[in-house]
């Protein structure tokens, strides 16, 4: 019995020790070379997305951009340099200078935390300030790669059950229902249904592509339009790859109002500009993805279709 007892007494007095002990050892704050790499993340008002690259030697880059379809997008990306970080303890001290013209100068400072940086952004002449979350890029890419390949898999797999034009053509990057579109030079694919109509050219060779209440028309040539009246503030103009070259994309901030367009310079006197116009939500949705599936290399059609003539003049004209 009185053995019993003082096993019991030990057990109290020491078990909260070594639970202490343990959590400790679990909570060691992460060493310099733990932080190393890229971090990112919005600020807590969501307006700004934040780059920071923490580099071996102590030194880094930050940028800072609000998303495409905020007016502050217009302001342009921030840019500094990291002088110097540092951790001690928990904490995280990052010396910036501002190195482009509208990056104003700022303080980042915070606490590290097992897997992210809990940092405080603020203005050191406008007297602001703003949490800032970020996160390892490389966890959050390989997250957001499996996660999607795992969703694209599951709708590859539920289109290839029963109709196979009932394809889930959200989520997967070219449903396995749509079907190419040749035009000769570039071809696209689209949704069942879509057809292409080659139209009259006076200088360039010019069709559409129509289906799902939609109507893409383009223009292929050495006088392909480039889309110049789409500008900022009233559109969000972007960059992306498409068949290997650099395309701008258009689209309307105002949905519903404006030009979804996409042009591309296909060589040095080519290029094909392919737009829809006054599109709705899930059909610029829709179009978006389309552009994705321009690819290039056929031959131009055997003869193009010319203008119809100009009507005969009458008397007196």
């Amino acid at each position: 019995m009185h053995t019993r007892l003082i096993l019991t007494m030990l057990t109290i007095f020491t078990l909260p020790t070594f639970i202490y002990a343990q959590e400790a050892k679990r909570a060691t704050p992460p060493a310099a070379k733990e932080l190393v790499g890229t971090w990112i993340g919005f600020d807590e008002d969501e307006l700004t997305f934040t780059r920071l690259e923490l580099h071996a030697d102590l030194t880094g880059y930050l940028a800072r951009v609000s998303p495409a379809d905020t007016i502050l997008h217009d302001y342009g990306v921030m840019i500094y340099r990291v002088n110097k970080w540092s951790i001690s303890d928990w904490n995280v001290a990052i010396d910036l200078t501002p190195m482009s013209s509208n990056a104003e100068v700022v303080y980042l400072k915070g606490r590290a935390g097992m897997a992210d940086l809990d940092l405080e952004i603020g203005g050191l002449n406008k007297k602001w300030k703003l949490k800032v979350l970020l996160y390892p890029e490389s966890r959050i890419e390989t997250s957001n790669r499996e996660t999607k390949q795992a969703i694209d898999a599951a709708s590859v797999t539920r289109s290839r059950v029963g109709n196979v034009t009932q394809c889930d053509g959200a989520s997967v990057a070219i449903p396995t229902c749509w079907h190419k579109l040749d035009a000769g030079p570039f071809s696209i694919s689209a949704p069942p249904g879509w057809e292409f109509h080659q139209l009259p050219g006076v200088d360039s060779y010019v069709g559409q592509f129509v289906g799902d209440g939609v109507v893409l028309t383009f223009d292929f040539g050495r006088y392909s339009t480039e889309l110049r009246n789409a500008k900022k503030p009233a559109y969000i103009i972007a960059k992306k790859p498409v068949d290997g070259r650099t395309a701008k994309v258009v689209s309307p901030r105002t949905l519903g109002n404006g030009i979804t367009g996409v042009y591309v310079r296909v060589s040095g006197h080519e290029a094909l500009c392919l737009w829809g116009k006054d599109l709705t939500s899930s059909q610029q949705e829709l179009v978006l993805k389309i552009f994705d599936t321009i690819r290039f290399g056929g031959p131009m059609p055997p003869s193009l279709i010319p203008p119809p003539p100009p009507p005969p003049a009458r008397n007196g004209d």
